[in-house]
């Protein structure tokens, strides 16, 4: 008994502690982005020996790897809370979600959006062959409101992942007009709205 209650305590605090890790290399993307990120660099904001991040961490690689699985889980999660209505009103709050996402959790956000629009190789073979495992599996959620869109009629049949990653490179697109909305002619959110509900006309949508 004592030594399970032991290795409960031990395994606790190795969760704890990797969770601290990832909270400081998050932080270190926000602010310098990706190749800012060094174990060197977050050793010293740990205050701790270089070597100690290697027992929880292979390097940047695997780093980065559980930095994007955290933020894809969090962005599953907040999807999920934010898909409500019935229809094409539905598909329009499953991809939306993305904005909500930005400003509900703006750290995480900012690390898949330099993710996803860095043109560079950020990961190994392997480590981005299981974070595209993982974003495959947030897509599909977008994806089943489609399906259920084209099964109510609302929409053409067609292939609905590829329609859900053009529905996704939308939102994702004009988020980078953001911040150009306190001077700008025409508010992000105006072109985000007409790329989407263009984009479900062009598949059958009637207004």
């Amino acid at each position: 008994m004592n030594s399970v209650h032991t290795s409960n305590k031990r395994s606790a605090r190795r969760q704890k502690r990797t969770q601290e890790i990832l909270a400081s290399a998050l932080q270190i993307v926000v602010e310098d982005g990706v190749d800012g990120l060094t174990v060197h660099k977050l050793a010293k904001r740990m205050d701790c020996a270089v070597g100690a991040m290697y027992r929880y961490f292979s390097g940047k690689d695997a780093l980065l790897q559980a930095l994007q699985d955290h933020a894809l889980t969090a962005f599953a999660a907040h999807l999920e809370r934010e898909i409500t209505g019935e229809g094409l009103e539905r598909v329009m709050a499953a991809f939306l979600a993305w904005h909500g996402f930005a400003e509900a959790e703006p750290a995480l956000h900012a690390l898949l959006d330099g993710a996803l629009s860095d043109p560079h190789r950020l990961l190994s073979d392997e480590a981005a062959t299981a974070v595209d495992a993982r974003l495959r599996g947030v897509m599909a959620i977008g994806q089943q409101t489609l399906l259920d869109a084209q099964e109510a009629g609302l929409l053409n049949e067609g292939d609905a992942l590829i329609r859900s990653y053009a529905m996704f490179a939308a939102v994702h697109g004009t988020e980078h007009f953001r911040k150009r909305d306190g001077y700008a002619e025409v508010a992000s959110s105006d072109v985000r709205r007409e790329l989407m509900l263009s984009l479900l006309r062009g598949w059958g949508a009637t207004p």
